[in-house]
């Protein structure tokens, strides 16, 4: 199987001799095996020159074991097969099939919990012998796409605008002026930055997270990230660390961007593919809450800027706390104008102070509000949904519950 985005095989099929005459097929999140099975040593041997590798089943992993990794305490690489845990990742398949065979140290540090690290021992097989090889350089033209699914590349920030009084702006350059980002429609970039401290970046943390920028399809030399920063509260002291991060930036600052990333593609004339799978929509209905809008936008535009597609119809809820924290408004409040007779959009505020000329819905999503305002189940019907993730439950179950089918009819970005 292809990941039609990437050109890559996101589940890298390996073939393992066990005992000598057991043997078991099965795809894999992370390196390659193609090993027999020595039981006077108990070990198998792998070695990355030559696509083996070496891995022991002698006792259990360090206690800070890293996916495909180097542990700091033995500088060793520790191997470990996600194959069972693919379908269950929160951040999806493709977020662990990206650095498929590879070190993914930085990657796994960056992004997960503790509690995530000490699951991570379960999934242990070995040790890895010898260095892993670095991926073949991909074309740097400029008419190539910027993006790539495996390699980090380096962005810098231009400026930063404010939009609302938590969210802003932050637009990167890309290392050519024509350069094309390369991103799909529907789909995301993972985002890399080093936290300062004391105003340096050589010693910050590494975070990382999945972004949807709000530049536009044709765009070319730059990325727009439209970013809500979650500053420190009483609730939760330290704040939202990747935020944090973006808040930290100034001008010239640089950051890395790797990807795409996402099972879900709004291809055009109609047609999407989720999880690789092609479909032809007629009805599909938007859920956001706060800056959960910016992939809600990126659809929006690629349905309403294409001019062979006039048979699909679109409703949005979109929820937010106040009216000055509804993103990019404008935007959205000219596309409904010019496509009325397609496009149907609902506010809806949980603020206790609500405007007295406010003539939209007030309170959280709930079922009625998802009855009235979106569409009605049907056979050419979809849902997308972005916002926090209790929303994001709430609404998938309840939509469920109602007959969608929550793999090919439901979509969370």
């Amino acid at each position: 199987m292809t990941d039609g985005s990437s050109g890559r095989d996101p589940t890298r099929r390996m073939d393992a001799a066990i005992k000598g005459s057991r043997r078991r097929s099965f795809e894999t999140g992370l390196l390659y095996l193609n090993a027999k099975y020595d039981e006077n040593r108990n070990q198998q041997r792998f070695s990355p020159a030559s696509g083996r590798f070496h891995y022991t089943f002698r006792g259990q992993p360090e206690n800070y074991c890293r996916r495909a990794s180097r542990s700091q305490s033995l500088q060793k690489s520790l191997v470990y097969d996600a194959t069972t845990y693919l379908n269950d990742h929160p951040g999806g398949p493709q977020s662990i099939t990206l650095v498929a065979g590879e070190d993914a140290t930085e990657d796994f540090m960056a992004i997960h919990s503790s509690d995530a690290k000490r699951k991570l021992a379960g999934y242990h097989i070995g040790t890895l012998v010898g260095e892993i090889k670095e991926s073949k350089a991909s074309d740097d033209s400029s008419s190539s796409a910027f993006l790539q699914p495996n390699k980090w590349k380096t962005v810098t920030l231009q400026t930063m605008i404010d939009v609302s009084k938590d969210s802003k702006v932050f637009r990167f350059i890309l290392d050519h002026k024509e350069r094309d980002l390369g991103l799909p429609i529907g789909q995301h970039v993972y985002v890399r930055l080093r936290r300062k401290t004391n105003g340096k970046t050589d010693v910050g943390e590494l975070v990382q997270r999945a972004y949807t920028p709000v530049s536009k399809k044709n765009d070319r030399g730059f990325i727009d990230m439209l970013v809500k920063i979650y500053y420190p509260t009483k609730q939760f002291p330290l704040g939202g660390r990747m935020t944090l991060g973006f808040a930290e930036l100034t001008v010239d600052d640089t950051i890395e961007l790797k990807g795409p990333i996402g099972h879900f593609v709004w291809l055009g004339n109609g047609m999407a593919s989720l999880h690789g799978n092609l479909r032809r929509i007629r009805q599909i209905g938007l859920i956001c809450g706060g800056s959960g809008i910016t992939p809600i936008l990126q659809v929006l535009r690629g349905i309403f800027t294409d001019t062979t597609n006039n048979d699909t119809d679109v409703w949005v809820v979109d929820i937010n706390r106040d009216v000055g924290d509804i993103l990019c408004r404008d935007e959205l409040d000219k596309l409904v104008k010019a496509h009325s007779s397609r496009l149907s959009l609902r506010y809806s505020l949980t603020s206790k102070s609500i405007p007295k000329d406010w003539d939209q819905s007030v309170g959280r999503l709930d079922a009625k509000m998802m009855n009235k305002y979106l569409p009605a189940l049907s056979a050419d019907g979809l849902i997308c949904i972005c916002g926090p993730p209790a929303m994001e439950r709430m609404a998938k179950d309840h939509l469920v519950g109602m007959g969608w089918d929550g793999t090919s009819q439901i979509v969370i970005f």
